[in-house]
């Protein structure tokens, strides 16, 4: 599935003020590849914003991240 800028320009505008929901669904976009371009360091940066949070989802796919050294350093 391939999402057009519109749609991520509305979770954008939703991860932007805090939505955690949002800004995980912006990281997977960008780990998919799914949004404009895959950018694994993008998709990082948007899931350690949600995880920071206290969104479970979140931490458990920057647990993930680390592990498989997805846009952060292997650990």
């Amino acid at each position: 599935m391939f999402f057009k800028p519109k749609a991520l320009t509305q979770l954008e505008e939703a991860a932007e003020p805090g939505d955690p929901e949002a800004q995980l669904a912006i990281a997977g976009l960008y780990v998919t590849g799914q949004g404009e371009k895959q950018d694994l360091y993008e998709g990082a940066k948007w899931c350690r914003r949600a995880a920071e949070q206290g969104f479970r989802d979140a931490q458990f796919g920057r647990g993930i991240m680390y592990q498989e050294g997805m846009g952060v350093v292997q650990d």
